[in-house]
């Protein structure tokens, strides 16, 4: 990916759920959780593609709780998925129990698309699958823009990631699609605030508000 545009998670890879009924039952304590879904899980998973993300209680038994992923194994041609928790289970799984899980949001990144919710930040440099490199996520940051010119940014006004270039940045009501926020019409992420009107098709400041 080039330097200043907008990463995220590619959840494709790092993210599951909610599935239903899939998992082995575990008691208060337990440490490791194994789910067996074909439907979700092959060969394809690699070993700690979750570690350091999130395995969520969805449904039924644990419901509500929330717990850290250590790491997982390879995922099996029989479906078999075997995740290691930090922390043992508060409340005891039964194979009810409703589970959802995502990886590090900072691992496995890629251009963010309106596919992806769970923005990583914007690359600082140009970056390639062999790389290990730093996501700017928060203050000023050159970011490629769209301008639509309906919706031509002004200075403080909020970037919300672009439905029609991957990786860059637009203003609110830049398309049909995006244009009622108070109704729930928008689908693409909040990034940050516009620092100034910028060039279409180049890299305008934004203030940066991904995370700290």
């Amino acid at each position: 990916m080039n330097r200043g545009v907008v990463c995220a998670q590619d959840q494709s890879v790092t993210a599951f759920g909610p599935i239903d009924g899939k998992a082995t039952a575990a008691a208060i304590g337990a440490t490791q959780i194994t789910l067996t879904d074909t439907d979700t899980f092959s060969t394809a998973d690699a070993a700690d593609v979750y570690a350091g993300g999130y395995l969520f209680i969805e449904d039924d038994a644990g419901e509500g709780h929330t717990y850290r992923v250590k790491g997982n194994a390879i995922g099996t041609s029989g479906g078999a998925m075997v995740l290691d928790l930090y922390d043992g289970l508060e409340v005891a799984i039964t194979t009810d129990t409703d589970i959802g899980a995502i990886g590090n949001k900072w691992k496995n990144c890629k251009i963010a698309s309106t596919s992806d919710t769970m923005l990583a930040g914007v690359s600082v440099i140009g970056v390639t699958t062999a790389y290990y490199a730093w996501l700017q996520t928060w203050g000023p940051a050159a970011v490629l823009c769209e301008i639509i010119a309906s919706s031509a940014p002004s200075v403080g006004n909020p970037a919300f990631l672009d439905d029609g270039t991957a990786g860059a940045v637009m203003a609110f009501g830049g398309v049909a699609s995006n244009t009622t926020i108070n109704a729930g019409d928008w689908d693409t992420p909040y990034v940050g605030d516009f620092l100034y009107v910028g060039t279409d098709a180049a890299h305008v400041g934004v203030d940066l508000k991904i995370a700290i």
